[in-house]
């Protein structure tokens, strides 16, 4: 493996415990649902300059941000002011993908499939 390579993956590691303790220094003046209001508005600002608009009905795609970005970081950040020590909840965010997979079954009723046939 590359020097780069793991530098870069520390890097990646840094930033990423070092945003919850951003949002513990930011919850201290700000209530969460603005806080987590705050980062979806500049997610979102950001990321129709850096990405194509997937090819999705805009329906579904509302969808999908509004349960990860809204409900997910909001309950997040509620946790983190409720007093959960930050580094706990970067492990929590980590259950997203199992989340995400519960949400796509109840509420879109998507099945379950092993894509590796």
């Amino acid at each position: 493996m590359k020097i780069q390579h793991i530098l870069l993956a520390i890097l990646v590691s840094a930033i990423w415990g070092l945003s919850f303790l951003v949002v513990k220094i930011g919850l201290a003046e700000y209530p969460p649902f603005l806080l987590a209001s705050l980062r979806f508005t500049l997610v979102f600002i950001c990321g129709i300059f850096l990405f194509k608009k997937p090819d999705l009905p805009f329906k579904q795609y509302a969808k999908v941000a509004c349960y990860m970005g809204i409900i997910q970081f909001s309950g997040l950040f509620c946790a983190i002011k409720l007093g959960l020590p930050a580094g706990i909840v970067s492990v929590l965010a980590q259950l997203q993908v199992f989340i995400t997979i519960a949400l796509a079954s109840i509420l879109n009723q998507e099945k379950l499939s092993n894509i590796h046939k």
